[in-house]
């Protein structure tokens, strides 16, 4: 295959990449919202929870399919890891673009200085359950 061919002109099938990953870390959470698809809510952590060393392998690993990736650390509630610092970290030396999907009701200005320090490039906070609980009220109490 010549420099610029794509794969399958050469009769080569090709491997499909990943460019985005977002990885719910923890069904732990701080909430119990009805719209939560992985069920997540208060309590010990879970057997099933991949270790902090886990977690780095499942990082080489997406790493050997695209270093670029943009990497979405999220749960549950990400924040309930004492290892996410290490974890967003982690992503950033291996050359993903890293982001935390947050509820938010858990992060402090510390915290956030710290995920920032980590390699943090991004973070999304939304508590839609909330959101709907305010805007209810606001509808049945006219404010």
């Amino acid at each position: 295959m010549t420099e610029g061919t794509a794969p399958e002109a050469a009769g080569l099938l090709a491997v499909p990449t990943a460019y985005s990953v977002s990885w719910n870390l923890t069904r732990r959470c701080n909430l119990q919202c009805d719209h939560c698809y992985i069920e997540a809510g208060p309590g010990p952590r879970r057997p099933d929870e991949m270790s902090t060393a886990e977690c780095l392998r499942v990082m080489d690993e997406i790493a050997q399919v695209n270093p670029n990736i943009f990497l979405i650390l999220t749960g549950g509630e990400p924040l309930l890891r004492p290892d996410l610092p290490a974890l967003a970290a982690a992503g950033r030396e291996r050359g993903f673009t890293v982001v935390v999907g947050t509820n938010g009701v858990l992060l402090r200005e510390r915290q956030a200085r710290l995920l920032r320090e980590s390699g943090v490039q991004g973070l999304v906070a939304a508590a839609l359950e909330l959101v709907v609980v305010r805007s209810a009220r606001r509808r049945t109490h006219g404010g």
